[in-house]
């Protein structure tokens, strides 16, 4: 219980004095800033000191709890994604995707990082990090996919830069994968690269790129047609946030 406690404050304030003082000074400033002009301005107008007394309060409570959001969400993400490069090997019974991120760490003492991966229960799914000495770390799965951990040989300090590099190989012996990849971006990403290689054997000659958001009907969603001849690469700089990038052939 107390290890959970100290690891919900390290995530939502952090684990330094400088840290404590931007929560603070993040908090009580804009507070106390919006509870002063309200309460001026109500004692301008009503005379009578509960009252004033009881709305200042409610002000303050409120103003607080939407500066509690905010910072939040200011925190939420603990990496920023340079970059993230996969790479997709097909062949019709086994496939390989290779992910490298670069990665800037936000916060101090950060010891893992999240990822996913979506496979099919009846196949074989081998998940590993091809950084020395870190170790993957499956978590409790709440859907469909497979959610895990790398985690670092050392705990990585603010502003620190990583490359990080993940492979996960799957076997497709009971054929129920189509002929797709897809990423979507869970968290803010600088650039992505996806590198598709299908061997001349399978005769692919053309690919569909497509971003989706929500479904391919969506207004947002676009596609284009394009040519390929056993590896095609797609840079998309600043993937949009809870957007589906996807290769079909």
């Amino acid at each position: 219980m107390k290890k959970k406690v100290m690891e919900y404050i390290d995530n939502f304030i952090g684990n330094s004095i400088y840290d404590f003082l931007k929560f603070i000074f993040f908090l009580l400033i804009p507070s106390g800033m919006i509870t002063t002009f309200v309460e001026s301005a109500i004692s301008k107008v009503v005379k009578n000191t509960f009252v004033v007394v009881l709305v200042t309060c409610l002000v303050l409570i409120s103003s607080v709890t939407v500066v509690l959001i905010i910072y939040k969400n200011i925190r939420k993400y603990k990496f920023e994604y340079i970059y993230q490069y996969v790479t997709f090997e097909y062949s019709l019974e086994r496939m390989v995707v290779t992910t490298e991120y670069k990665v800037k760490a936000k916060r101090n003492n950060l010891k893992s990082m999240y990822s996913r991966s979506s496979w099919f229960k009846d196949e074989k799914q081998k998940i590993k990090c091809l950084n020395k000495n870190y170790k993957i770390n499956y978590l409790e799965n709440r859907d469909t996919s497979t959610e895990f951990e790398v985690v670092f040989d050392s705990p990585m300090k603010k502003n620190e830069v990583r490359t990080i590099t993940v492979r996960v190989e799957v076997t497709n012996k009971h054929r129920h994968f189509e002929n797709f990849y897809s990423r979507e971006i869970i968290s803010p990403v600088n650039e992505l690269k996806i590198t598709l290689v299908i061997p001349s054997k399978y005769k692919v000659k053309s690919i569909l790129k497509e971003e989706i958001y929500g479904s391919f009907r969506d207004e947002r969603s676009i596609s284009k047609k394009e040519d390929f001849n056993m590896f095609y690469v797609w840079t998309i700089p600043k993937p949009k946030m809870r957007y589906e990038y996807k290769i079909s052939w």
